[in-house]
């Protein structure tokens, strides 16, 4: 796939789709709301859509479709931002931290 989509606030699986995505170097549509419009500022490659209106949603896709690829640059600090290196680096400071 090109982009990711995200057009409700099923929350359960928003951070999952979103990482994935942005991991991916793709750009994902997201709800326009507020927990999630950070996803959608600075170079984060996210697109927001209202999630009651489908003429928003579409006009979201269509931006996110059209929008220049997601630079080399911006798709390591995502990779490192999201990877799982970082994740399981921060776990083992907090385990280790616990049992110090």
């Amino acid at each position: 796939s090109r982009i990711g989509a995200l057009p409700s606030i099923c929350n359960e699986i928003l951070p999952t789709l979103v990482l994935e995505m942005f991991q991916q170097g793709k750009r994902c549509v997201v709800p326009s709301l507020e927990s999630t419009n950070w996803l959608t500022q600075g170079d984060y490659p996210g697109h927001g859509a209202n999630t009651r209106d489908p003429g928003d949603l579409v006009r979201a896709i269509r931006e996110a479709l059209a929008a220049p690829a997601v630079s080399t640059e911006v798709r390591t600090r995502l990779r490192i931002l999201f990877g799982m290196k970082r994740f399981e680096q921060e776990l083992g400071v907090t385990v280790n931290g616990l049992f110090a």
